[in-house]
C-alpha cells in the first residue's frame, strides 16, 4: 500500500524514519536497525511484575483522568521527578508527549533550538507549526563531539526553547554531568524551556546516568516512554514531567486528540513501575555485551567504523566512500533480510544505524549476514 500526504497534513516534512520503517519493519528476518532493547513478551511482564489475568477482571473499560490516576503519576514522580504527583501528566507514548509540549509551548514564529541529527518530533513538529529551528551540530562529524560555546552562539534571548536528547539518538553520544548543567544555565540565562528527550535516561555504560535537569530548573519539561529502556514500546506508554501550568497547555492540547491513556495501559504500566529496575537491569546488562559484539565486530572488518556509543542502544555505522547509504539498506534487506535504517533517514547520508538492544543470538546473525555482504 502507498500512503500518501495531501492537503492540511503536507504541512508536515514526511517522517523519513517512520517511512522507512513503515515498509520494511515487517518484511525482515533479521531487525538489527532499532533504538530500544529487546522487547519483553506479555508473558514476561506478568511474571516479573507478579500478576495474573485474574486482576484485569475487575477493571471496567472507561475513560480516565486526562492527566492519569494519582498512583501511576506518584510512582513516576518519585522514580523520575520531583515528587509531586501535580508535575506529572501520562501520555500514549512519547511522541504524543512531545506532540503536546511543544504544540503547547511555541507558536508560529518563535525560535527553537535542536540538535542535528535528531528524531524527527524534535524538529519537524516545531517546523510544522513556523517556527524557526536552528541546529547544534557536532563540531566533529567523525567524532561527534559537541562544543558548548557553539550552543552559547545559537541560545539568545529569543529563543523560546531548546529540545535534547542524551544519550543521543541516533549516534549514541552522552555528555557529562557538569556539560548537562552548564547547557541548563545557558538556558536558563535567556529564560528559554528545556524540553528534554529522556527516552534513553539510564542506559549508559561507562558513566553514571544524567541527573534529570527537570530538578533544576523551572521551564525544563522531561518526556519520558516505555519504548528504549523498559522493553515495551508496544504498550505505548510515556509521561510528561513539568511545571503544573506547562500541563495545563498540554491538556488543552490532549482534549483534541487522544483523550487519556486506556485504563489497561495504565495498569501494565503501573505494575512494570513497581518494579522498573527489574526491567531495566537485564536489558542494561545484555546491551552492554552486544555494544562490545558490535565493537569488537566492527575493528575487525576495516571498511565499517563507528563511535562507540556511550549509551542507549544503536550507533551511527560509516560507510566507505561512494556507496548510497539507502540503496545499501534496501540491498541488504533484499539479499540477506537484515534491517538497518540508512543515515539519511537523519539527514546523514554515507551511514547507516545499527542498533544492538536486541537478542544476542540475532545480533550476531545479523552482523555475520552483513559481513558476507560487504565482501
Amino acid at each position: 500500500m502507498e500512503y500518501e500526504t495531501r492537503g492540511r497534513l503536507a504541512s508536515y516534512e514526511p517522517a523519513l524514519l517512520e517511512n522507512w520503517y513503515r515498509y520494511n519493519y515487517f518484511n525482515n528476518e533479521i531487525d538489527i536497525s532499532g533504538s530500544g532493547v529487546e522487547e519483553y513478551t506479555f508473558g514476561e511482564v506478568k511474571e516479573i511484575a507478579g500478576f495474573s489475568f485474574r486482576e484485569l477482571d475487575p477493571l471496567q473499560i472507561r475513560d480516565c483522568e486526562t492527566v492519569g490516576g494519582f498512583v501511576i503519576r506518584k510512582q513516576l514522580a518519585d522514580l523520575f521527578g520531583t515528587g509531586s504527583s501535580e508535575r506529572v501528566m501520562v501520555t500514549n507514548g512519547s511522541n504524543e508527549a512531545l506532540q503536546l509540549v511543544v504544540r503547547s509551548i511555541l507558536a508560529a514564529g518563535d525560535e527553537v533550538v535542536t540538535q542535528a541529527p535528531c528524531y524527527h518530533c524534535h524538529d519537524k513538529i516545531a517546523l510544522s507549526m513556523g517556527c524557526t529551528v536552528t541546529k547544534w551540530q557536532f563540531s566533529s562529524p567523525e567524532s561527534f563531539d559537541l562544543d558548548l560555546h557553539d550552543l552559547r552562539r545559537l541560545v539568545t534571548k529569543k529563543t523560546k526553547a531548546v529540545i535534547l536528547n542524551f544519550p543521543h539518538n541516533p549516534t549514541g553520544v552522552s555528555i557529562t554531568q557538569q556539560m548537562l548543567d552548564d547547557i541548563v544555565d545557558i538556558v536558563r540565562e535567556n529564560a528559554a524551556f528545556l524540553i528534554w528527550d529522556a527516552a534513553f535516561q539510564g542506559l549508559t555504560y561507562d558513566t553514571q546516568p544524567l541527573r534529570d535537569p527537570v530538578n533544576d530548573y523551572d521551564k525544563v519539561v522531561s518526556v519520558g516512554t516505555f519504548s528504549k529502556v523498559y522493553g515495551a514500546p508496544g504498550l505505548r506508554f510515556g509521561w510528561i514531567i513539568a511545571a503544573p501550568e506547562i500541563l495545563a497547555g498540554c491538556v488543552r492540547q490532549k482534549d483534541y486528540g487522544n483523550l487519556f491513556v486506556a485504563p489497561i495501559i495504565e495498569f501494565v504500566a503501573e505494575k512494570m513501575l513497581a518494579k522498573i529496575d527489574d526491567f531495566s537491569q537485564p536489558r542494561l546488562l545484555q546491551a552492554g555485551d552486544n555494544r562490545e559484539i558490535v565493537d569488537t565486530w566492527i575493528r575487525k572488518n576495516k571498511r565499517l567504523d563507528w563511535r562507540l556509543p556511550d549509551g542507549g542502544v544503536c550507533g551511527l555505522m560509516t560507510l566507505p566512500p561512494g556507496i548510497d547509504d539507502t540503496d545499501f539498506c534496501k540491498s541488504l534487506l533484499a539479499e540477506y533480510g537484515v534491517l538497518l535504517v540508512p543515515g539519511s533517514c537523519f539527514d546523514r547520508p554515507g551511514c547507516v544505524r545499527l542498533g544492538f538492544g536486541g537478542n544476542t543470538a540475532e545480533l550476531k546473525e545479523g552482523l555475520c549476514r552483513l559481513g558476507r555482504f560487504i565482501r
